[in-house]
């Protein structure tokens, strides 16, 4: 039976009707879920909060600013009439700022940089942090509370060391750790590793002074080993995620990753979060923001972001790689504020114990009474 041409535009149009309704169905139904759970709402304080975010390492994909970024946008469509500007400056532009009078309502900031925390408010948090974690943030007062880490780690350029006959293990001693540094040494006037001064906290921490022998910013370490003029480097998380791009993308640069030596403990470098006083609505949407930013889903889209790790157990790619190392080594972090210069840290590293008592005291371990004389955390605080 053939169909009346207007018969059949009948039906065709009454088929697209029904496949539009059953596609925006789902939409409908996420739309209104996630309205039902994160419901809009007028807070109590409007206005805007200014973020200052000041890194100290680099990430090997979107950079910490992006991520508090898209995380304030998320708070802003729930909260009506209240705006979070997050503003990615460097450390000579927040001493300029501070000189001349001017303060963040909130500061994301490399736990060494010397806050004076005196004018920051206390943060009552909804999330457990992991130990280390929350013991820099008791340390701090509560006044800072790490949001994001990385650890240092051992990256040999696997490559060369196969040409030259080396063998390596993954749990090596610092004293092995310095003869494979001379065994991987070549080329006129080359140094076998680079390395961050602050990466080597841990080494100061456990009695084991050496000064890095070459660059001392963690950019330039990496770049001199991705560029194979040095064998083996002290880096962190993200030099490893570089790594695994520059062989996705078929650069031929073999690397394998190997632990902080076993007899020394592992750091936790981390950046961290403090509410400025002054308005008392100002900072309260304030810190309700920064336990937005440690929720779990927050925490594992940054970590994956930015290449870097959660402070609480939230998962991310480099979850195995945490583990790991806070199973093998006893871990150090630098309390937040303490200003740790990298003249008293090379001082340290190069022997000198007035140098490493110092660098010692800006330091907390997963026991941080050990340390300070601070009471012992609340049960899940």
């Amino acid at each position: 039976m053939k169909l009346k041409p207007r018969t059949l535009w009948i039906s065709v149009l009454t088929l697209a009707i029904v496949v539009s309704v059953l596609w925006m169905v789902p939409i409908l139904v996420r739309s209104l879920s996630y309205k039902e759970a994160f419901p809009r709402k007028f807070p109590t304080w409007q206005g805007v909060i200014n973020v200052w975010q000041i890194s100290s390492w680099r990430v090997a994909k979107s950079s910490k600013s992006i991520v508090l970024s898209k995380t304030a946008k998320g708070y802003e469509k729930r909260n009506i009439g209240l705006f979070v500007e997050v503003e990615n400056i460097s450390e000579e532009t927040y001493r300029m700022r501070l000189a001349s009078g001017q303060v963040p309502d909130m500061l994301s900031y490399p736990a060494e940089l010397g806050v004076n925390l005196d004018d920051y408010v206390t943060i009552p948090l909804d999330q457990k942090l992991l130990p280390i974690h929350q013991a820099a943030y008791e340390a701090s007062g509560k006044k800072a509370v790490p949001w994001l880490h990385t650890m240092p780690l051992i990256i040999v350029n696997a490559d060369l060391a196969s040409r030259r006959g080396v063998d390596y293990v993954d749990q090596i001693t610092w004293a092995y750790f310095e003869e494979l540094s001379e065994e991987l040494k070549y080329g006129k006037d080359t140094h076998s590793w680079r390395g961050s001064a602050c990466n080597m906290l841990g080494a100061i921490y456990g009695g084991k002074m050496i000064a890095p022998p070459a660059s001392q910013t963690p950019w330039e370490a990496f770049s001199s080993f991705s560029q194979r003029d040095d064998a083996m480097i002290w880096g962190g998380i993200w030099e490893a995620a570089a790594m695994e791009r520059l062989n996705e993308r078929g650069k031929g640069f073999t690397s394998a990753v190997r632990m902080p030596p076993s007899d020394v403990p592992t750091l936790a470098w981390s950046q961290c979060l403090s509410v400025h006083g002054g308005d008392e609505g100002r900072a309260a949407m304030a810190v309700d923001f920064i336990n937005i930013v440690l929720s779990d889903k927050v925490q594992e889209s940054a970590a994956e972001a930015t290449s870097c790790m959660a402070v609480t157990d939230a998962g991310s790619h480099y979850s195995d790689v945490r583990k790991e190392l806070l199973k093998a080594n006893d871990v150090v972090t630098i309390i937040p504020g303490s200003g740790l210069s990298r003249e008293t840290i090379l001082l340290a590293l190069g022997g000198d114990e007035v140098a490493r008592q110092q660098v010692i005291a800006c330091l907390v371990n997963k026991d941080y009474r050990q340390v300070s004389n601070i009471p012992e955390a609340e049960e899940g605080g």
